[in-house]
């Protein structure tokens, strides 16, 4: 059995997205727009539904329950790549996709969380974002879109005991 057809099988809701299907997706799959969509798309159609969800990518192993670590505090709890993140996180010092990993998403249903869900599906579907050729890399763009949220006051930022409202 497949990890979908298991996770059928136990019990859990399972979304299967079949494979790249143009000789570029299949040559560049990273660069893939319709793969890397499909996480956002499902992010913003399970909120619709007014569901809270966990999502995360093909290459995230749980050990354990993932549900222990969240503090339910956010409208979004997503993880770091960061290794001192009470110091690194939001620091203009560090690359901006090394803030947040989307690879493990955690969402409410709330009016933020589908606003800033909204706000990235719309403004990266475009070909060109402030005058620059959009960026390819989702986590990337993702970043950039919450720092800027953040800078401007749109976004508050939780690390266990800090919290942020501005870059550092």
């Amino acid at each position: 059995l497949n990890g979908h057809s298991m996770l059928r099988h136990s019990g859990f809701q399972s979304i299967l997205m079949l494979g790249p299907n143009t000789k570029e997706a299949e040559e560049r799959p990273w660069q893939n727009d319709e793969l890397w969509k499909f996480k956002y798309r499902l992010m913003a159609s399970v909120m619709a539904l007014e569901l809270s969800a966990l999502v995360v990518d093909t290459d995230v192993v749980l050990m354990s329950d993932p549900f222990v670590t969240l503090t339910g505090d956010a409208d979004i709890e997503i993880m770091t790549d960061l290794f001192f993140p009470a110091k690194q996180l939001l620091s203009t010092a560090m690359r901006p996709e090394d803030n947040f990993n989307t690879g493990y998403l955690y969402h409410k249903a709330t009016p933020g969380a589908k606003r800033l869900m909204h706000t990235f599906l719309r403004e990266f579907d475009a070909p060109q974002w402030q005058g620059l050729a959009r960026d390819w890399f989702n986590q990337r763009a993702f970043n950039k879109l919450v720092l800027e949220w953040v800078d401007a006051g749109l976004a508050l930022v939780r690390y266990k005991g800090n919290a942020w409202s501005a870059l550092r």
